[in-house]
C-alpha cells in the first residue's frame, strides 16, 4: 500500500494493487489530511477491500434477487424518495428475472423485461426502469465485483415522445403565482423572468450573483460537460434576490422545501394540465422574441446554436405582409408602377394602370 496527495483534494489517497493479480490499482480516499493517520487508515482499508474480495469471489453464483436486495440496502434506499421512484423499479426487476444467476444476465433479457414493461408502461417509465437497472448493475460489478456481463444500455432504451411545450401568457403566469406560497412564488418568477431552468435557479448561490450590475452566472450544459453562463437580470428578478437576501440563510439563494408538491398542487388546482416548470423558460423565450432580436434571446438562455433559439420566433401572416409590403412596388413593365391602397378590411391592393393579363 502507498499513499499520493493531489491537487484536487487536501486528503491522502491509498493505493494498493488489486488482490485479483491482475495488475489493477485501487485508490481510496483516507479521509485524513495527516501522513501518519492516513498510513493507518490506508492499511485498514486494503485490509477490508481484501476481505471482502475474498468473500465475494466465488460471487459468480450470486442470484438477481440478492443483487437488488443489496442494491437496495446499501445504495438506494439511503436516496431521496426511493420509496416512491426506485423501489417500485426494483420490484418490477425482480419479479421479472426471479432467482437465475444474475452473470447469467444479458441484453438480450433486459430488452424482453423492456418489451414486455411497454404494454402497460409509457416509454418514459420503461427507461426510468432501465436507468435503475442500469445503476444497481454497475454497483454490481464496480463496487461488488461480481462477475456480470457487459450491456450497452443504450440499446435497449424506448423512444419517448418530445414533451409538448405550453406557452403561457401573463394572465396564466399570474394565476399560477396566486396559487403558489410565497417562496415558491419567489422562484418561480425568476425563473419566469430570467429563462433559468429549474435546477439551475434551485441550485444559484449568493456568490454568483451580482444584484450591484444586474447579473448572475449559473451553469449550463455544454458538450456534456459544465460552462459557467452569465444571465441578465430583470429588475423585479433583482428585487426579489433583495428580498431573499433579508431572510436567506447560507448560500443558497432560494428556499426549496416542498417546492415540487406547491408546484404540482398550483397547476392542479389552475387547471394546467401538462404545464412543466420548463414551460416557464419557453413562455419567457416566446415573450422576449415579440421585441428583442433573436440574438438577444440566444445569449440570455445560453443557446449554442441559434436554430435552438428560432422555435421562438412565432411569425404570424400579418408580419409577413408587413415585411412584404416594404418592398420596393416596381411592375413587369419599368413604365409600368403599382400604388398601394386599403381597402375596407384593411388589406393592401394593387391599383395597376397597365394591363396585367400575363402576370
Amino acid at each position: 500500500m502507498w499513499l499520493i496527495r493531489t491537487a484536487r483534494s487536501p486528503y491522502w489517497q491509498a493505493r494498493w494493487q488489486h488482490p485479483d493479480g491482475k495488475g489493477g490499482v485501487v485508490s481510496q480516499s483516507t479521509g485524513e489530511m495527516g501522513r501518519r493517520a492516513a498510513e493507518t487508515k490506508g492499511v485498514e482499508l486494503e485490509a477490508l477491500h481484501r476481505a471482502e474480495w475474498e468473500r465475494e469471489r466465488s460471487g459468480g453464483n450470486v442470484t438477481a434477487a440478492q443483487v437488488i436486495e443489496e442494491y437496495w440496502e446499501t445504495e438506494a434506499s439511503a436516496k431521496k424518495a426511493a420509496t416512491d421512484h426506485i423501489f417500485p423499479h426494483l420490484a418490477r426487476i425482480a419479479l421479472f428475472l426471479g432467482d437465475r444467476r444474475y452473470c447469467d444476465v444479458s441484453i438480450a433479457d433486459v430488452a424482453r423485461f423492456a418489451d414486455e414493461q411497454s404494454k402497460t408502461l409509457s416509454a418514459s417509465t420503461v427507461n426510468r426502469a432501465i436507468s435503475v437497472w442500469r445503476r444497481l448493475h454497475n454497483v454490481a460489478k464496480r463496487k461488488r465485483l461480481y462477475p456480470v456481463t457487459p450491456i450497452d444500455w443504450s440499446q435497449v432504451r424506448r423512444e419517448e415522445p418530445a414533451p409538448q411545450a405550453h406557452y403561457l401568457s401573463a394572465a396564466q403566469i399570474g394565476e399560477l403565482l396566486e396559487a403558489l406560497p410565497r417562496t415558491a412564488r419567489e422562484i418561480v418568477l425568476f425563473a419566469f423572468l430570467t429563462g433559468a431552468r429549474r435546477a439551475q435557479v434551485l441550485s444559484l448561490t449568493w456568490d454568483r450573483v451580482n444584484m450591484a450590475e444586474h447579473y448572475a452566472i449559473i451553469w449550463r450544459k455544454h458538450r456534456k460537460a459544465k460552462a459557467a453562463h452569465r444571465i441578465e437580470l430583470h429588475p423585479v428578478a433583482v428585487d426579489i434576490l433583495r428580498g431573499r437576501l433579508a431572510v436567506s440563510e447560507g448560500n443558497v439563494v432560494f428556499d426549496a422545501t416542498n417546492f415540487r408538491r406547491h408546484w404540482a398542487d398550483a397547476v392542479r388546482g389552475c387547471r394546467m394540465t401538462g404545464v412543466r416548470f420548463h414551460d416557464l423558460r419557453h413562455s419567457m423565450a416566446s415573450h422576449m422574441a415579440k421585441d428583442a432580436s433573436l440574438a438577444a434571446v440566444q445569449r440570455q438562455l445560453g443557446h449554442s446554436d441559434i436554430r435552438v433559439t428560432m422555435r421562438y420566433a412565432h411569425v404570424q401572416s400579418e408580419d409577413v405582409m408587413r415585411g412584404l409590403m416594404q418592398l420596393p412596388l416596381i411592375g413587369l413593365d419599368k413604365r409600368a408602377h403599382f400604388s398601394v391602397t386599403n381597402d375596407s378590411e384593411g388589406i393592401a391592393v394593387l391599383d395597376n394602370p397597365s394591363d396585367d393579363k400575363d402576370l
